[in-house]
């Protein structure tokens, strides 16, 4: 509701996230160290796996859900705490998870969900009793990310956004890797950070692969993302869609010679 995801996305969010947690559930018991063998001596020698104690998790507004079922369930798995700051422009389903993590039993103070905007996510970043952070977003972010952490020397992990490709043969079926490209693109309104933004063609097929696409993208269903038949609902914000017609009209413009 607060993104504008399409319904025919978000229907399988909440199953894969819990998927993601009852995975990280069962690592809770396999976590710990070894006896290493030593060279014959009286040494003992072992290792052992200790907690960070709290993690800071950032995560971005294009699929926050999931996102805190690929981040937290680890964490958690581990032993550690978690401050959570879910997205400023999409916080909803981030803090209905914080309410039932509570309702499922998890002592209060484990998990933190705390809205906030850019300064509180710096703020959290700097603290020095926050351990570890993880960053889902923009690699411009991550910078700043980084540059803030560096004050602790503490350990980032980072998920920056990707273009991925669809490779597209001569021999395939030039029509359904027209339609999966096109789903790989236009999914969540382009928006996504695993969407395959890119399609490279075989020479030889290439004008029969735009016509394709061109073609199911004129029949996508475009619309209100509450509709179940919508495949393509609304960006996030206004800022989101100027900067998208922004690029359109400069692809139009013939650069000069």
């Amino acid at each position: 509701m607060d993104n504008g995801t399409p319904t025919t996305l978000t229907a399988g969010a909440a199953p894969l996230t819990a998927d993601l947690f009852a995975y990280n559930a069962g690592w809770t018991d396999k976590i710990g160290g070894e006896v290493v063998p030593a060279c014959a001596s009286a040494s003992f020698d072992y290792t052992l796996d200790e907690l960070y104690g709290v993690v800071g998790v950032i995560i971005p507004w294009n699929g926050p859900l999931i996102s805190c079922g690929m981040i937290l369930g680890p964490a958690l798995a581990a032993g550690n705490c978690v401050v959570l700051k879910p997205p400023e422009i999409a916080p909803y389903s981030a803090l209905r998870l914080g309410e039932l993590f509570l309702e499922a039993g998890f002592p209060p103070g484990v998990v933190n969900v705390v809205p906030t905007g850019p300064a509180g996510g710096e703020a959290l970043v700097r603290n020095p009793g926050v351990n570890k952070v993880h960053f889902t977003g923009s690699g411009a972010t991550a910078q700043k990310v980084l540059a803030s952490a560096l004050r602790t020397l503490k350990p980032v992990g980072l998920e920056l956004g990707g273009k991925s490709a669809n490779i597209i043969f001569e021999d395939a079926d030039l029509a359904a890797a027209a339609q999966g490209a096109l789903t790989a693109i236009f999914q969540l309104s382009g928006q996504g950070c695993i969407n395959g933004t890119r399609v490279l063609v075989q020479r030889s097929v290439h004008a029969q692969v735009v016509e394709l696409i061109a073609q199911i993208a004129t029949g996508a269903p475009v619309g209100d993302p509450q509709d179940p038949g919508v495949f393509i609902g609304p960006v996030v914000n206004a800022t989101a869609c100027e900067r998208i017609m922004g690029v359109i009209e400069s692809a139009g413009t013939t650069a000069p010679a």
